[in-house]
């Protein structure tokens, strides 16, 4: 979870609700810790990261899961096993190694990112304090969810006028439901290389029921965040250095 407590804003919400969990037993769930903790779901709507993350640490504890802080700096495989070297200098020998680099090492960057002076430029998973930007004019390219959230971020820490510029049209506000991933769930859980074994077209199909629910939808909530006095919204623009010379 170093990438949610790093690189996210702490006033940041979730899109999901507290049927998403962590445990495939179905046990250890974020409605149980909601229970424990003698909290109710409805209370937290849209759900804050702070209370996810609490989940998280909550959800660690009770699988006895421990945590190693340290670095790996390499990883080879000289026989049948894998030997991962740490930052401390000391070795982690096993038969198996699961990577999770998250999404953090995946940045999609136009081509014009480097032209923009690097103090005056910032990827999303990079900004995730605002307060240096009150009073600021702030351009966003992008359009999505982390663009209009980012925005309304910006407007709570006064930022003086925000343009939000994307290529495709408008995104629609609405409230949505994520139930129909639910029997995709059970199928990879039920039935081995049951996705890899989709007709193309199926998988096609499915791929665009995520694309419209996350990527051409955005939260409802959103809404009455962005004051229409401070964000511009500027759908079917290809936006480049050359547009712009105050770009923060």
């Amino acid at each position: 979870m170093a990438f949610w407590r790093k690189n996210m804003p702490v006033e940041m919400f979730l899109r999901s609700g507290p049927d998403w969990h962590l445990d495939g037993k179905g046990e250890h769930t974020f409605e149980a810790f909601f229970e424990e903790r003698g909290l109710r779901p409805e209370d937290f709507d849209p759900i804050p990261i702070s209370v996810f993350l609490d989940y998280t640490e909550w959800f660690r504890e009770r699988k006895r899961l421990g945590l190693d802080e340290r670095l790996v700096t390499g990883l080879t495989k000289p026989n049948a096993a894998f030997v991962a070297t740490m930052d401390d200098g000391t070795t982690i020998t096993a038969d198996k190694v699961l990577a999770s680099p998250g999404i953090g090492y995946f940045l999609n960057l136009p081509e014009w990112y480097a032209e923009v002076p690097a103090a005056r430029r910032s990827h999303t998973c990079e900004l995730v304090s605002f307060e240096a930007l009150a009073g600021a004019r702030v351009v966003i390219i992008g359009g999505r969810q982390s663009a209009y959230e980012w925005a309304t971020l910006l407007c709570d820490h006064d930022a003086a006028h925000v343009d939000v510029v994307h290529r495709h049209s408008m995104p629609t506000f609405a409230k949505v439901s994520w139930r129909f991933v639910d029997q995709y769930v059970d199928q990879t859980l039920t039935h081995r290389g049951w996705w890899r074994g989709l007709p193309v077209e199926r998988q096609r199909a499915i791929a665009a029921e995520f694309w419209q629910v996350g990527r051409l939808t955005l939260e409802l909530w959103l809404v009455p965040r962005i004051p229409d006095a401070v964000v511009t919204s500027h759908p079917g623009v290809r936006w480049s250095p050359q547009r712009s010379a105050n770009t923060t």
